[in-house]
């Protein structure tokens, strides 16, 4: 599906723009560390031709995006595998057995070394998996926290019976994830107060029944989990962003499960961001591979601020990687996400005077903010590419009336 500009006006409507870049609608930003594709084989991934925002030489943390993981910043609480049947606890284990002014201490050190300027006005991403701060949430492997919590309440009540370990075990350890995480992100905010600070993976909405009945499978949240997310509106108020993911496992990519899958997400997504009295701006949506329209394109049609591609070290292993990375972006992912980005900008113009940006009147809409397929660059003089983004080499004189240059957009 796709939306000319005739439809925008009864298929989308405005919705308040705030900003990391504030005259972009819809933003596209790299977070892989990719550099070592131009230093080591002279092969740079075109990114600034197709309007992806990357930090500096492609670095992982930088200027536009940081992201935090577990060890980088402070003394983050967690249990480490062991061979004995009890795991090894890290900084105490247990956010309720951790010290919460040696975490923010050491904290204060890791933010002057990864972010040194005050000015930073980045995505700034945390990104802490190994426990949820709602008890009823942490199951299977992070059940490990429920057990050991349980452990510390009954090491001081031996007599108490177990219902009542369990009711204050989730007490004290709910109550001390909320602290924890709250308290990081005041202080993140308090020591670089530009960048737009919030969580991985939160909201999150579980709707991973597809597998239940995969033909039926509606995408919806449960919800229960709605309610959840209602419960942690301690988090929503101290983020500035929401990092949510919409990561497709193999079996949705590309069929239409994966793209209630990724609509649900975002919906529950912008009803979090919208929950009194948040003061959330429109989340981010983190994203470690691409389908592309069922994520990046659905995001941009349902009011999202921006997506953030996710990537590893190994996009940048070898010549071979970097030729594929360098095709790709070439051909489908770089003119599909200037082709988004494009067409948001000129829907907020023409829809919301340029102070906002468009979304879906009805999230179950089938629109898109797509520029009309129908049409085809006609490349001026000296650039080449499906969407013109590339120097030509040695520019010829424009071709004449019986000698297009074109190509397909």
């Amino acid at each position: 599906p796709k939306a000319s500009p005739g439809p925008w006006a009864s298929a989308s409507r405005c919705c308040c723009c705030c900003c990391f870049q504030p005259n972009q609608p819809f933003l596209v930003v790299w977070n892989a560390p990719t550099s070592r594709c131009r230093t080591a084989f002279s092969l740079p991934l075109p990114l600034e031709p197709f309007g992806v925002v990357a930090n500096d030489q492609e670095v992982f943390a930088g200027g536009n995006i940081t992201i935090f993981y577990q060890h980088q910043l402070g003394l983050y609480p967690h249990y480490q595998a062991a061979p004995d049947p009890v795991p090894l606890p890290v900084h105490g284990g247990c956010p309720q057995n951790a010290s919460l002014r040696a975490h923010l201490e050491a904290m204060e050190r890791d933010l002057e070394a990864a972010i040194p300027s005050r000015a930073f006005s980045g995505l700034s991403v945390i990104d802490w998996e190994t426990w949820r701060p709602l008890w009823v949430r942490n199951w299977d492997k992070k059940g490990v926290y429920r057990a050991m919590s349980a452990r510390l309440v009954r090491q001081r009540y031996p007599s108490w019976p177990p219902g009542r370990v369990e009711l204050q075990a989730q007490w004290e350890f709910e109550t001390a994830a909320a602290r924890f995480m709250s308290e990081t992100l005041r202080l993140a905010r308090a020591r670089r107060p530009g960048g737009w600070w919030g969580y991985y993976l939160f909201p999150d909405c579980y709707n991973y029944h597809y597998w239940e009945d995969f033909e039926n499978f509606t995408g919806h949240c449960p919800g229960i989990e709605r309610q959840r997310n209602d419960a942690l509106l301690w988090l929503w108020e101290q983020s500035r962003a929401l990092y949510p993911s919409i990561y497709l496992e193999e079996v949705l990519r590309g069929s239409a499960q994966g793209e209630r899958f990724v609509r649900a997400k975002v919906w529950e997504a912008l009803r979090v961001a919208e929950l009194p009295p948040s003061a959330t701006c429109s989340p981010f949506f983190p994203h470690s591979q691409v389908d592309l329209e069922h994520t990046i394109g659905q995001a941009a049609a349902m009011g999202a601020q921006g997506v953030v591609l996710w990537g590893e070290a190994d996009y940048a292993r070898n010549q071979s990687t970097c030729l594929k990375m360098r095709r790709y972006l070439l051909s489908r992912l770089g003119p599909y996400v200037l082709n988004v980005t494009t067409a948001a900008t000129l829907c907020s113009r023409a829809q919301c005077g340029g102070h906002g940006r468009c979304r879906r009147r009805a999230p179950d809409s089938p629109s898109y903010l797509h520029l009309d397929r129908d049409f085809i660059c006609h490349c001026y003089q000296g650039w080449r590419g499906d969407g013109c983004q590339e120097r030509s080499q040695s520019p010829s004189p424009s071709p004449g009336p019986g000698e297009p240059r074109t190509s397909r957009g």
